[in-house]
């Protein structure tokens, strides 16, 4: 087998992009989500007197829950984006190597690819 080592450099340097990208947006998105949409309505519903504040609803399980979210949401995205860029670079790399070329011999050509086969 060839030698693979530039094209696994590629797709472990985008796996970690993917991983470090998705896990500051994830953190980012949960602290605005918090700061710009769930605080504001929870002020809102406090001063309208629309929730009684200690008999049925309790500020505290709010910042909790929002707590735990800040927390495991960046783990759970640096999943999905390093799998997401360590995907696209091989799926780039077998495309690339798989069609045929225009200075290509035809001892060369790869018979195994999507364009040599019957479907």
């Amino acid at each position: 087998a060839p030698c693979r080592r530039i094209e696994v450099g590629v797709e472990e340097t985008m796996a970690f992009i993917g991983n470090r990208v998705s896990r500051f947006v994830a953190r980012g998105g949960t602290d605005l989500l918090g700061l710009e949409i769930i605080l504001p309505l929870q002020r809102f519903l406090f001063r309208g007197d629309y929730l009684p504040y200690p008999e049925a609803y309790h500020p505290i399980a709010v910042c909790v829950c929002l707590g735990i979210l800040r927390a495991v949401s960046p783990f759970a995205a640096s999943f999905q984006g390093s799998r997401v860029g360590r995907v696209l670079t091989r799926r780039f790399f077998s495309s690339a190597k798989n069609r045929w070329l225009p200075v290509q011999r035809i001892g060369d050509l790869n018979l195994l690819s999507d364009d040599c086969q019957e479907k």
